[in-house]
């Protein structure tokens, strides 16, 4: 090429580089690096990189080299801009052809550089998604053999190695007014694993995840009545969370609101928009959890403004009093979030009876559930400490009463009680009994009224046969021996009520 100016240009000849790659065969490429201060480095990713777009290119249009795959569509099938609703053949199969080619054969990395060449191209990016969307399901859906799943499990490493998870947030970005787009998208990101990693070690907002999830808040925010979105959605997010949650991890403040929307509003919206679904309500009051915990257990107090407590409140117990019954998971983690959101929103919060009572009810059915058992003494606990933080002697003696007369304190003993002998029959001896006294310490702590109410359910005589089953001198049994003391302690400042303590110890 030459180039011809005034006296201070002199004529240029551009070399060609002499080692070409077969697939740069007429690119451009070469042109392009000659005119760049480009190290050879860079020359040779560049090259890399251009070639296997070409060959993503090449797979696309592979069946206008193959008679077998020729039909009178396949024009019609290679122009993106047409609308295949009013032609016989939808999608274009010649790029489907292309894309589930490059799947089967392993080309995932390739594929990858593929798809981030044609993102801006909304067609493509359609097609490309269901595909894959397609092609991982069947080795998550069960719609294979035995034989067959380690392949598919390997597939879906290389797929997350090559960066595709990242590829899928770009698409859903670029098109977030395209629902089909945003269906497959949310339903991908769900199949991948996300240790806590990040692009950038000194910028916390560089976070992968905080990407995923800024592009799953996008399509919840856009498609609140789609439920089957908002699923797939919930669904990826606990993909991209559960991962360091298990490895301990602190959540970053970041992941609370990654783009213009705050997630636990939106989480909170799908859940009272869906309520009838109960899959649904069991992902989102899950995440509702996790974000519950990010916010006010991790302090990240900055957040608070801009959640709506009253509307949280009265959504995640409209959720818990329509399944507790049959779903105890639901009833489980709506206490853990109505457990975040009085540590922190107690004075915002208007149906605090209602969620104890709620929470009792659910563990007057399912008494033998040790976790759900130890969230409602642990949420009980939690309401008599804010109260005492907030100075109410009179709000929280009317607690008390509240609680003791819907059972917790017969509640708390007979479940127990179940757990004591489920541990000394599978000889672990391994029972944590510090939540059970620190519930009957609450209920009667400077309440005379309570304290004779234990007193008459011989709670002191039960726990005492209680503790004869532990290994003497064990940890549990010593953590026990203190806390029944400290209970009896308890008991004992009340007059009225030791009269009848000394009778029964």
């Amino acid at each position: 090429m030459e180039t011809t100016g005034d006296d201070d240009m002199e004529t240029v000849e551009r070399e060609t580089p002499a080692i070409r790659h077969s697939l740069l065969y007429g690119d451009v490429l070469a042109g392009v690096i000659s005119a760049l201060p480009a190290s050879m480095q860079q020359i040779t990713l560049l090259k890399m990189q251009r070639a296997v777009c070409i060959a993503f290119c090449k797979a696309v249009d592979m069946c206008l080299r193959e008679k077998e795959w020729t039909t009178p569509y396949t024009t019609l099938g290679m122009n993106f801009c047409i609308d295949f609703a009013g032609t016989p053949i939808t999608p274009p199969i010649s790029l489907v052809r292309g894309i589930t080619r490059m799947l089967f054969d392993g080309e995932i990395a390739e594929l990858v550089v593929g798809m981030k060449e044609f993102v801006a191209d909304r067609a493509t990016m359609n097609i490309v998604f269901g595909e894959i969307r397609k092609y991982i399901s069947v080795h998550d859906d069960g719609n294979t053999t035995v034989g067959d799943l380690p392949t598919g499990q390997l597939n879906v490493r290389l797929a997350e190695q090559a960066g595709m998870p990242a590829v899928v947030a770009w698409g859903m970005r670029c098109h977030s007014d395209c629902t089909s787009i945003q269906q497959n998208g949310s339903r991908i990101l769900g199949y991948f694993s996300y240790p806590q990693t990040q692009a950038d070690s000194t910028d916390a907002n560089c976070l992968l995840q905080v990407y995923f999830i800024g592009a799953l808040a996008d399509a919840m925010h856009d498609n609140l009545a789609d439920c089957k979105l908002q699923q797939s959605c919930l669904d990826a997010m606990r993909a991209i969370t559960v991962g360091m949650l298990e490895e301990g991890a602190l959540l970053q403040n970041e992941l609370v609101q990654p783009g213009r929307y705050n997630v636990l509003n939106l989480i909170i919206d799908a859940m009272m928009t869906h309520m009838q679904d109960e899959r649904l309500v069991l992902a989102a009051v899950y995440m509702a959890s996790v974000y519950g915990h990010i916010i006010y257990d991790q302090g990240f107090s900055e957040h608070k403004s801009d959640i709506d407590v009253k509307k949280a409140e009265s959504v995640v117990l409209a959720g818990m009093k329509r399944y507790y019954v049959q779903a105890p998971d639901i009833a489980k983690l709506c206490i853990m979030v109505q457990l975040h959101l009085v540590g922190s929103c107690m004075s915002e919060m208007k149906s605090i009876y209602d969620i104890m009572q709620c929470s009792l009810n659910a563990v007057q059915i399912h008494t033998h559930d040790t976790d759900l058992v130890n969230h409602m003494q642990k949420l009980y606990r939690e309401i008599m400490r804010q109260m005492q933080c907030c100075r109410e002697p009179q709000q929280q003696q009317h607690m008390q009463d509240y609680a003791a007369n819907r059972g917790a304190i017969q509640l708390s003993l007979s479940s127990f009680a179940h757990f004591l002998n489920i541990a000394v029959s599978s000889g672990s001896g391994d029972v944590d009994s510090e939540e059970t006294f620190y519930m009957l310490m609450a209920l009667c702590e400077g309440n005379a009224r309570v304290k004779s109410l234990i007193v008459d359910a011989q709670a002191v005589r039960i726990l005492e046969g209680m503790r004869k089953v532990l290994n003497p001198s064990s940890y549990e049994e010593t953590v026990f021996t203190r806390n029944l003391h400290d209970l009896k302690q308890m008991l004992f400042a009340d007059n009225g009520a030791s009269q009848n303590l000394s009778a029964d110890v």
